[in-house]
């Protein structure tokens, strides 16, 4: 049984330059201006996810599934998050992919707003309620172990976005609960 021709890559650094020379390919395909800014703002050691918003590590999408037609050509590549690369739908029609990608633009900018929203506001609550522990719960935070590898780990290659913020309510909490057991306990 022969075995089918090897797929042709397409390098990050290609789809990256080609984009940021073609910007015009953001407005054509529909892209919203997210998408534009991380395009433009990505570089080799930042790897910005062109979808979400994470940083750190980056695959080649395609926008058309290659399976349905789509080429290796750097304009149907895309650079996304292994994330967001799982998530994003495999179809003949580049609208589809670009209605994911639009309706997640900036998610991980989002998330994380929201999860310093929801630590900002456990703090003052606590502070409020235990005036007595707030000094307590500020050295207990600086304090606090934040080795991801010992605590979380990851799903692939890179820590999702839900572990980065469990990962900080982690932190949070286990701060309070050391502030309550006070200096002489921890």
């Amino acid at each position: 049984m022969e075995l089918p021709p090897k797929r042709r890559t397409v390098t990050r650094t290609t789809v990256r330059n080609a984009w940021l020379q073609n910007l015009q390919w953001v407005d054509d395909y529909g892209f919203c201006e997210y998408v534009r800014e991380a395009i433009e703002d990505d570089h080799e050691d930042l790897r910005i996810c062109w979808c979400c918003g994470v940083t750190g590590y980056q695959e080649v999408a395609h926008i058309i599934a290659h399976s349905l037609g789509g080429t290796h050509l750097p304009f149907n590549c895309f650079l996304l998050c292994a994330e967001c690369h799982l998530n994003s739908p495999d179809c003949s029609s580049a609208k589809y992919f670009v209605a994911f990608t639009n309706e997640n633009a900036g998610r991980f900018s989002r998330v994380l707003a929201e999860t310093f929203k929801k630590i900002n506001l456990r703090v003052i609550e606590f502070c409020q309620q235990e005036p007595e522990q707030a000094k307590g719960l500020v050295e207990s935070m600086q304090a606090a172990n934040l080795d991801f590898s010992s605590r979380a780990t990851t799903h692939g290659a890179n820590y999702s976005i839900s572990t980065k913020m469990a990962r900080l309510e982690m932190v949070l909490d286990e701060a309070i609960d050391r502030a309550r057991l006070g200096p002489a306990e921890t």
